[in-house]
């Protein structure tokens, strides 16, 4: 069984989990999921909410390197900003 912390929320680790932890922009998402001693496979059902749990950990990753700014520009198309180039007129 995987379930999702929110942030500044206590908890404790019994034997037999793992911890997922990722950063986000408010502030660290924690991801709990049982580990089997067995063996065993967990169910398709299982399987396929700790995919989507990754799934969203590589995403919240992801949009955090987008932020990335593009230069403003003007109505012409040029960069505004920086310096101003001395061969043309004020």
């Amino acid at each position: 069984m995987a379930r999702r912390l929110e942030v500044g929320e206590s908890f404790t680790i019994p034997d037999g989990t793992w911890l997922l932890d990722a950063s986000t922009n408010e502030g660290r998402l924690y991801v709990v999921v049982e580990q089997y001693e067995d063996g065993a496979e967990p169910t398709p059902t299982q399987m396929d909410r700790i995919e989507s749990l990754l799934a969203t950990l590589v995403e919240l990753l992801a949009d955090e390197g987008e932020d990335t700014e593009q230069p403003v520009l003007t109505l012409d198309g040029e960069a505004v900003g920086g310096e101003r180039d001395d061969s043309q007129p004020l």
